[in-house]
């Protein structure tokens, strides 16, 4: 991760987060203007939203400003806290809390603000290391359809904030059924028990009935959800929403991951010492094999079989292999020509798996498995 790299920065900016934070939470006037722009914003939201909200105690405009400096600090140090330990999770968080808090209090930040904020949280997702061509390739491919959106498409949506209504009000429904209650059971519920006493004291020994009864008065039985079910109600949306926001993206972390790993291994072929070129290239063969099937499963790579494979590059394949043996498991070095041999066999791999496929295996392997780039 990047943040291993840079620990001293990291921890500078994670202990920077935290101190603002508790600057925030103690300072009475920073409280206040938080209070203040919640205030605010409830404010907004109401205004665009058939929504109501209670205000915020204690509020000072005249800590607005200051407290807005200092949230912003907050959030920019923890963002880069992030970005610094891992930038998928960095642009994850950011697109994520952005996306919440708008739909939240059904509310829109303006169309460049959220270009910006989208922008940046999908290119620390999606191409987690950054390079000059790439990020203006994605930006040639984002912008565009962040530009016309913004045009278009900007603000809420009728349908959407009509069905959001919807949403919030059936979880209102929810949430209120619960201090129902007392329409199902009445303050007190009293029974008539008729009591028929005998006695043995009167007269001759003989039982005695009587017409008496007494009143038994049951008290109101409270009836109500263990307290983990309200906090599950509350955070099942909100993982339900995150899981919305992220699944598109998951394959494009899965397939960015084997782009880097075989960018990564690709490099060691050029690598000057002997050992690591050769190890790199045998691996990178065997992915070849193994993804197209030729290479058979649980078997010392100097003993397999090669099915579809001829017998000369089965040879040769084994040869490779005792190369690779020594190179990874002995110290002893790795003379040129065998680097020479290993290369020479994955430039054959590539020709026979990659230049003689037809168009779907060619798709497959250059971006699905990412083996050919």
């Amino acid at each position: 991760m990047k943040g291993r790299k840079h620990p001293k920065l990291l921890y500078l900016c994670m202990g920077t987060a935290f101190t603002l934070l508790l600057v925030l939470l103690a300072v009475p006037g920073f409280r206040s203007g938080t209070a203040a722009l919640l205030n605010l914003v409830f404010e907004i939201s109401e205004s665009q939203n058939a929504y109501l909200y209670e205000r915020l105690p204690g509020a000072d405009p005249a800590w607005l400003r200051p407290a807005v400096f200092l949230i912003a600090a907050q959030l920019l140090a923890f963002f880069l806290s992030l970005a610094m330990f891992s930038r998928p999770l960095a642009g994850l968080v950011l697109l994520a809390g952005s996306t919440f808090v708008q739909a939240y209090f059904g509310i829109s930040f303006p169309a460049a603000v959220n270009m910006v904020l989208f922008l940046c949280g999908m290119l620390f997702l999606i191409h987690p290391s950054f390079a000059l061509r790439d990020g203006l390739f994605l930006l040639a491919v984002l912008l565009p359809v962040c530009i016309l959106t913004g045009l278009f498409l900007p603000g809420t949506d009728s349908s959407v904030e009509q069905l959001s209504e919807q949403v919030r009000d059936w979880l209102s429904a929810q949430s209120d059924s619960g201090d129902r209650g007392e329409d199902l059971f009445p303050e007190t519920v009293v029974e008539t028990r008729h009591v028929n006493e005998r006695s043995l004291d009167e007269g001759n020994r003989e039982a005695r009935g009587t017409d008496g009864y007494r009143l038994i008065q049951l008290e109101r039985m409270e009836i109500a959800k263990p307290d983990w079910f309200s906090l599950v109600r509350i955070l099942l949306p909100f993982f339900g929403m995150l899981l919305l926001l992220t699944a598109p993206f998951v394959p494009f972390i899965l397939l960015n991951r084997r782009h880097l790993k075989t960018m990564e291994r690709r490099r060691l072929f050029e690598d000057p010492d002997n050992r690591a070129a050769a190890a790199a290239m045998f691996r990178h063969i065997c992915a070849y094999l193994r993804t197209t099937g030729h290479l058979e499963p649980n078997v010392p790579y100097r003993l397999c079989s090669l099915p579809g494979m001829t017998a000369a590059f089965a040879e040769a394949f084994h040869e490779a292999a005792v190369i690779w043996e020594r190179a990874v498991y002995s110290e002893h070095s790795i003379e040129t020509g065998q680097r020479a041999a290993v290369q020479k066999l994955l430039e054959e791999t590539e020709k026979r798996l990659y230049d003689q496929a037809d168009r779907w295996q060619k798709f497959r392997l250059r971006t699905v498995e990412c083996l050919h780039l």
